[in-house]
């Protein structure tokens, strides 16, 4: 995952890898006002919420190498 060695990358890498991210960010915002009907703010927090789940979950199952710990993660979110 190139975020958690963003120390040691070039900054134009770290500047397309923010970019990269707040598209992401930019696109779950808008699925989750369509499908909750809810303001943008709380949208954006829900994006944020739900791509933290995910990154997380893969970072747990990378360190424990036990897939069921992904699964759990985003469980809450089906």
């Amino acid at each position: 995952m190139l975020t958690t060695d963003k120390c040691i990358l070039p900054e134009e890498v770290c500047i397309a890898l923010a970019a990269f991210y707040d598209v992401k960010i930019e696109w779950l915002t808008k699925v989750f006002m369509r499908l909750e009907s809810i303001q943008e703010d709380h949208a954006k927090g829900r994006s944020i919420q739900f791509l933290s789940t995910l990154h997380g979950a893969s970072v747990l199952v990378q360190a424990t190498n036990q897939i069921e710990f992904y699964e759990t993660a985003v469980e809450a979110w089906r």
